[in-house]
């Protein structure tokens, strides 16, 4: 080596996770974000180094499981009154779901239109 040049250091020789982050990366990315435990004794940001994936996707992940019970409801109440009602827009639907006594703003109401796939329409 030449006098002065830089050391490379194999990653594996501190701690041993060079060796486990080459095996990991086969895996799809679905998998090893399976992997992660929220609560455990080793930190998420250090799970998420060891298995190769960004942070974030864990917790996007885990707000993303699924349509909550509430949503489910008024998922229901939607579609109902969308049924009654083909020309309701997302603003109509917001007026008739805050007088069922459901506090919602437009934004959600909007978001589980496009769940259901419902448009309002001129008339």
């Amino acid at each position: 080596e030449r006098a002065g040049a830089p050391v490379q250091r194999d990653r594996a020789s501190e701690d041993g996770t060079g060796l486990v982050e080459k095996k990991v990366r086969g895996e799809p990315v679905s998998a090893r974000r399976a992997w992660i435990e929220r609560e455990g004794e080793v930190s998420v940001s250090r799970q998420c180094a060891l298995a190769g994936i960004a942070r974030s996707s864990v917790y996007r992940a885990a707000s993303q499981e699924g349509v909550g019970a509430l949503d489910q409801v008024l998922l229901a109440l939607i579609d109902a009154e969308y049924t009654r009602h083909p020309f309701y827009g997302s603003r109509r639907m917001v007026v008739f779901l805050n007088g069922q006594g459901h506090g919602v703003n437009r934004k959600r109401v909007q978001r589980l239109m496009r769940i259901l796939g419902l448009a309002g329409m001129a008339p």
